[in-house]
């Protein structure tokens, strides 16, 4: 049986193994990485928040706030590895941060994503990762449960009202599988790249000539909805594992390089 995951209740030993997880990811992010380290005791700063770990000057103090204490989610926090682990339920429950500048990309590069375990169960859009709400679109990291577990990266160009994408073919469910897409600030979805589990994937791109860039705007950050409509039905890893965002467009050996390092950490 995994035990729960409450605050206070990580080990020092593990606590070590932890920041030097911690340390090897934000190497391959480089300056401009965070890590939101969900479960995390060190980093929450109230039931219901957690701050980030970063190499950005000034971002651990972006706080991260979820629908309710993370101990009375559906189903509580929990451990893999050395981690612990987030579950959402899909239709109440979330993670959401204040707009903020640094998550807009605008037309510059930019990788997102993290160690998800996609439920087999779901039937809709899982919203994974987005900067998106309603008038005020910048950019998503979706599952298409609906369509087979298609994995894609939405770029939206809210002036224009238009949006492009790319999305891989269908990602393993019922397991955990490191997704990650990058973006090389291309002025269409021909600059994405979508990674499982550390290879690159063959992409559908669909383009539109009316998209210029993505824009600064005032919509929140979110994990696991958009527009605060909760939808992601499946497990998040957290802690030194937790979701990134960097702004630049990782290399396939930072990619694989990531995945390595959570592997480990979740003792896969």
């Amino acid at each position: 049986m995994t035990a729960t995951l409450y605050k206070g209740s990580t080990s020092s030993f593990e606590a070590a193994q932890s920041a030097a997880v911690y340390e090897a990811v934000l190497t391959e992010l480089g300056a401009t990485g965070t890590i939101v380290p969900l479960g995390d005791p060190t980093y929450r700063t109230g039931a219901t928040t957690n701050t980030c770990a970063a190499g950005v000057t000034g971002l651990p103090t972006a706080v991260f706030t979820a629908s309710e204490a993370l101990e009375s989610f559906d189903i509580p926090p929990t451990r893999q590895g050395i981690c612990p682990v987030v579950t959402f339920n899909g239709s109440d429950e979330d993670i959401v941060s204040s707009d903020d500048s640094y998550w807009s990309p605008t037309n510059n590069a930019f990788s997102v994503g993290g160690w998800f375990w996609l439920d087999s169960a779901a039937g809709g859009t899982d919203m994974l990762m987005a900067k998106r709400t309603s008038g005020q679109n910048e950019w998503s990291l979706e599952n298409v449960a609906v369509s087979g577990d298609l994995i894609q990266l939405w770029l939206y160009d809210q002036s224009t009202v238009t949006a492009v994408r790319a999305y891989s073919g269908s990602a393993p469910t019922d397991q955990w599988v490191h997704i990650i897409s990058t973006y090389d600030g291309a002025a269409n979805a021909s600059g994405i790249v979508i990674y499982l589990n550390g290879a690159s994937q063959s992409l559908t791109v669909v383009n539109d000539g009316s998209f210029t860039a993505m824009e600064n705007k005032t919509g929140d950050m979110a994990i696991g909805s958009e527009s605060d409509n909760p939808t992601y039905l499946g497990k998040v890893g957290g802690g030194c594992v937790g979701p990134i965002y960097t702004k630049i467009e990782l290399t396939a050996e930072q990619v694989m390089n990531l995945y390595r390092i959570g592997k480990g950490a979740l003792a896969l």
